[in-house]
């Protein structure tokens, strides 16, 4: 029992350490009086070569009353030459297939600089730090809104996999919610009514 205790101990250091931060966030909004809850999860797409590189998804429900919504907040990043993403994107949830559509879309073109920096020790033994060589990336940003029904709801409460497939132009990104993320999201909706 102990071996378990110590066991268990490191694992969730491990875990910490890694930077396992995703979580489910509650609130309540007194102004719109809703109660909401959300994760947010960040994925990497499949493929090694594709124009798509990663997706950002904020699962949400939202209570009002007696109603509830069910959301994801998407954002993918694709490469800065790649194309818009077609309108079409599929949700698979196990082997269940859902044709999605995207209506109402935001495109931002992102930048980032980089100073890689090293210390250096001169003739008095002072250190001192010296700019080495500077990176540049551009990557754009795609957000949109899928909304979900009841029925996927309870698909996603039963499925063992997520899995959305997106296409650019010519190429697709496949992003597969990894298992701790695909608990989480249906930790959150198992709220639902």
């Amino acid at each position: 029992m102990k071996k378990t205790g110590i066991l268990l101990l490191i694992i969730l250091f491990f875990l910490n350490s890694c930077g396992y931060k995703e979580t489910i966030v509650y609130q309540n909004d007194e102004y719109r009086k809703t109660q909401n809850a959300y994760v947010k999860i960040y994925e990497s797409t499949d493929e090694k070569i594709t124009d798509i590189l990663s997706g950002r998804f904020t699962f949400a429900l939202e209570k009002k009353q007696q109603k509830e919504t069910y959301k994801i907040y998407t954002t993918i990043h694709r490469s800065s030459g790649s194309f818009a993403l077609l309108d079409t994107f599929y949700m698979i949830l196990d082997n269940k297939i859902y044709e999605k559509y995207i209506e109402k879309r935001d495109i931002k073109l992102r930048h980032k600089t980089v100073e890689n920096t090293e210390n250096m020790q001169i003739n008095d033994s002072t250190t001192i730090n010296v700019v080495t060589g500077i990176s540049s990336e551009t990557w754009k940003e795609e957000q949109f809104l899928i909304e979900l029904n009841k029925q996927q709801i309870h698909e996603i409460l039963n499925s063992d996999t997520i899995t959305f497939r997106f296409y650019s132009g010519p190429s697709f990104g496949t992003i597969h919610l990894i298992e701790r993320n695909l608990y989480l999201v249906k930790e959150l909706f198992s709220q639902a009514k």
